[in-house]
């Protein structure tokens, strides 16, 4: 059976259409439910991992219900109280939790596979079960690097000194206990559903070459895979990189086990590729290969900032990998303040966070 990637992206550029704008399938405004923030909570920006699908097609996120404390100093930042609310893929509210107050920077939100959604908080994991009940802890600290697996299934936990506990999504128990060769330090390493992929770079010249091996996680057997040159990467399931060259506005491309690329996706005239977003979000639906990115509205070449700090415009774009198409884009407005967006499993929701209102869209 084919598969199709689906990524989702942020272009720079002048917003041009690349896709079709669609009709929304469902709005909510988290405002009737308790959505309080401000500026210091926000900070203009995105915020990755504040809302998932479940396998189900159900959506959980994770939004401010108002500051706990006014005042940040230089010595603590600030904790604001929060709010975790479940949505049905009917549109209906299906449970509330309230998370109380939390460091907002350290919060991030995996909607587990079999219902209930983890939270990565300052200090520790913690699984709810569909219900808002705590299941489970997992100790972590602030050289702890946490990335889930595409399906949610696994959490994958990364210290300082490359050692990597591989724990199981449902009750944060450690499944299997791995450990990346010290020459791949702190680089970005690649997170699957079967297998860890990680990178050695080499400086070449001109520019870093990154060389992956694959450690299979249930045999722990190390295999040499694929290089790629001057590239921000990231993982589309076990079998792919979607991946873009550092130099000058290159397209975006997706290599598989022949090392061969597969298809190509390039921006239209005037836009580009905020390669920041392909590394940091999450690329979480491998069995339709299609992926979110972000094209950015800029002045030029500068960043789509203006002096306030919002952004100036920036366009959420759906890409079929398979075919190096734009299904669906969905613009930023200037005005918005903060942002974030998750994919469904099977690549056919996208949901996107746009200040208080959580949109979900059909793709075709």
């Amino acid at each position: 059976m084919k598969m199709r990637s689906l990524l989702v992206i942020f272009f720079a550029g002048t917003m041009l259409g690349v896709g079709q704008v669609p009709e929304p399938a469902l709005q909510i405004d988290l405002q009737s439910h308790g959505w309080r923030a401000d500026h210091g909570a926000l900070n203009g920006t995105m915020l990755p991992y504040r809302i998932d699908f479940a396998n189900d097609g159900s959506l959980w996120v994770a939004f401010p219900s108002g500051p706990s404390n006014a005042l940040q100093t230089r010595e603590a930042s600030g904790r604001y109280g929060g709010k975790v609310l479940h949505i049905a893929a009917s549109g209906e509210i299906a449970g509330d939790c309230d998370t109380g107050p939390q460091r907002w920077e350290f919060l991030r939100l995996f909607a587990q596979r079999a219902g209930g959604f983890t939270l990565e908080t300052a200090g520790k994991l913690v699984a709810y079960d569909a219900h808002c009940k705590e299941r489970a802890t997992f100790p972590t600290d602030e050289w702890t690097e946490i990335s889930p697996s595409p399906d949610r299934a696994l959490i994958y936990a990364r210290t300082r000194d490359n050692h990597v506990r591989v724990l199981n999504s449902n009750n944060l128990q450690v499944t299997k206990e791995l450990d990346l060769p010290e020459s791949v330090q702190r680089n970005h390493v690649l997170f699957g559903d079967q297998s860890v992929i990680f990178p050695v770079r080499v400086r070449t010249r001109g520019c870093w070459q990154s060389n992956f091996s694959r450690i299979e996680i249930n045999t722990g057997r190390i295999t040499p895979w694929l290089t790629l040159e001057c590239a921000r990467f990231n993982l589309l399931g076990d079998g792919h990189v979607i991946y873009t060259k550092l130099r000058g506005d290159n397209p975006l491309e997706i290599t598989g086990e022949s090392g061969v690329p597969t298809a190509t996706y390039k921006p239209p005239h005037g836009a580009y590729i905020d390669r920041k977003v392909l590394v940091i979000t999450p690329v979480v639906s491998p069995r339709s290969l299609r992926v979110v990115e972000e094209l950015i509205k800029a002045k030029g070449r500068h960043p789509a900032l203006d002096v306030s700090g919002k952004f100036v415009g920036r366009e959420i774009v759906l890409l079929d990998m398979h075919t190096g198409t734009a299904l669906l884009s969905i613009r930023v407005p200037m005005d918005t303040h903060t942002y974030s967006y998750a994919l469904s499993r099977d690549g056919k929701k996208l949901a996107v966070l746009r200040d208080s209102r959580i949109t979900v869209y059909s793709g075709p």
